[in-house]
């Protein structure tokens, strides 16, 4: 079985995996554990809980500084789609060689989008006290991720299009912004790929290489791969007909060995452009439309376009520039379909935008027009959520109840902030029982909630249970110290 066939069934392992946890969640109300991704684990710096992704995004920094972008090559769902797209369009006798360009700036633009949220709550509100372990915070399958034709479209394009054009694990090369943050890590790693003994220079590594990096040189240059573009997928050690190279770990005083130096592009300037350009545009239009994960779909999208602008132009075979044609139109009927399509997304979205500018009757109407599309779908959750921010604080507690009870029979398994949002709802009207009984609602299946203690208290001190409150804020303040700067309790909020 070769290095490649093994690849493929573990991640096609991983891929199951995932499958039954979905399954798990949604069928059995197994609520324990939530999503667990590298996207999420940067929430721990927003609202310091610990949750299933934070727990794995700590994993794979480890995994990571010990064994190198192992994950990458081995354990990412993703991978599993670019591997065998790779093999079955090799099948069908397309097999393009892995291209450089400049376009992979683009994964600094996503890395970019990926940081902002806790870089703007640092400076916003300080760093979050970490503590609060909630494995089941976050459903496993978040609202922005794709389904139905959007999932076809994005496995079609991010996948099976973009490696036809741009060779094995494009993605990984142009759009991913993780590959980024594992390659600082992969930077201190002492296992790496290593020359064992004499190389017979056939290049063989280099041309098989997935990643496009030129192994021969490297390992002429240094006796290892330094690149920390490589993966560890191990197609180079299997491959080596002289059984030259290995995966192993530097003997003897630890010393950094990865460079982040990389082949820069096969192109000039301006047909670099010619790809960024496109993806650039389309990326905020699928964000917009389609919501935030599928702004990898829109650059994606667009530097496929680009590709076939130039091939247009510069095959020399008028059968080649025919396919190259159709393809394009072909990608650009999809970006048509996802302009011009109105979309629960886009609705939201401007919802959310009529909002915060003051608008309110406007944003009530399109939250409304956005339900009305998908009143069962995986963003009616969100949508509810604005709409009862919206009723509280035009004061029509009612309906704004019975909107938080709409999005407990959605998604029950967010009951605990469901709660507390009614809890600080009921306070607004002073009625502190009906509060209290929503914060101890909370309190069962977050015990470490340290708000929804300190709320707690202020409605028992006002409902005469002076002992209780006060046991309360001592548990808020053990669990949030910065609450002991608020010994005085507040005005109801």
């Amino acid at each position: 079985m070769s290095i490649t066939t093994k690849r493929i069934l573990v991640l096609f392992s991983v891929n199951v995996l995932m499958a039954v946890h979905l399954l798990a969640f949604y069928h059995f109300r197994a609520y324990g554990l939530g999503t667990i991704s590298p996207q999420g684990g940067l929430d721990i710096l927003v609202d310091g809980i610990i949750t299933g992704s934070a727990i794995f995004t700590g994993v794979l920094v480890i995994l990571t500084i010990a064994f190198g972008r192992l994950a990458c090559g081995w354990l990412c769902h993703w991978a599993g789609f670019m591997e065998c797209s790779h093999v079955l369009l090799k099948k069908a006798g397309i097999e393009a060689k892995p291209l450089h360009s400049r376009a992979g700036i683009l994964r600094y633009a996503f890395l970019a989008m990926l940081i902002a949220t806790p870089v703007t709550s640092y400076f916003g509100k300080g760093m979050p006290e970490i503590g609060d372990v909630q494995l089941g915070a976050v459903e496993v399958f978040t609202p922005d991720l794709p389904t139905g034709v959007v999932l076809v479209a994005t496995v079609v394009v991010s996948a099976v299009v973009i490696t036809g054009l741009f060779g094995s694990r494009a993605f990984c090369r142009y759009i991913c912004p993780w590959s980024l943050i594992l390659r600082f890590f992969d930077r201190i790693s002492p296992t790496r790929i290593r020359q064992k003994k004499k190389c017979e220079a056939c290049r063989t590594c280099t041309n098989e290489c997935p990643m496009g990096i030129d192994v021969q040189k490297e390992i002429e240059a240094h006796g290892q791969v330094r690149s920390t573009e490589c993966v560890r997928c191990l197609t180079c050690t299997s491959g080596c007909p002289s059984g030259v190279l290995s995966y192993s770990a530097k003997a003897g005083p630890f010393q950094p060995g990865g460079s982040f130096r990389t082949r820069l592009s096969d192109f000039g300037w301006a047909t670099d452009l010619l790809f960024i350009v496109p993806a650039a545009i389309l990326a905020p239009v699928a964000i917009f439309k389609l919501d935030s994960f599928q702004g990898w779909l829109g650059a994606a999208w667009g530097i496929s376009i680009g590709y076939c602008a130039l091939k247009v132009f510069t095959a020399r075979e008028k059968r080649d520039r025919g396919i190259a044609a159709g393809g394009g139109l072909l990608l650009a009927a999809g970006v048509a379909w996802a302009v011009f399509t109105p979309t629960q997304v886009a609705a939201y979205n401007t919802g959310k935008y009529a909002a915060r500018s003051g608008e309110f009757a406007e944003a009530e109407q399109l939250f409304r027009g956005a339900l009305a599309m998908d009143p069962n779908g995986r963003l009616s959750y969100d949508i509810l959520q604005e709409l009862a921010a919206l009723m509280v604080d035009e004061a029509r507690w009612d309906e704004a109840e019975a909107v938080y009870q709409e999005q407990l029979a959605l998604k029950p398994y967010y009951e605990p902030q469901v709660k507390y949002n009614m809890g600080q709802a009921y306070m607004r009207q002073a009625r502190f029982a009906e509060a209290a009984d929503s914060y101890r609602a909370v309190l069962r299946t977050r015990p470490k909630f340290a708000d929804a203690h300190f709320n707690l208290a202020y409605c028992l001190r006002d409902l005469g249970q002076e002992q209780e409150a006060t046991a309360e804020l001592a548990e808020a303040i053990r669990l949030k110290p910065s609450l002991a700067s608020m010994l005085q309790l507040p005005d109801a909020p």
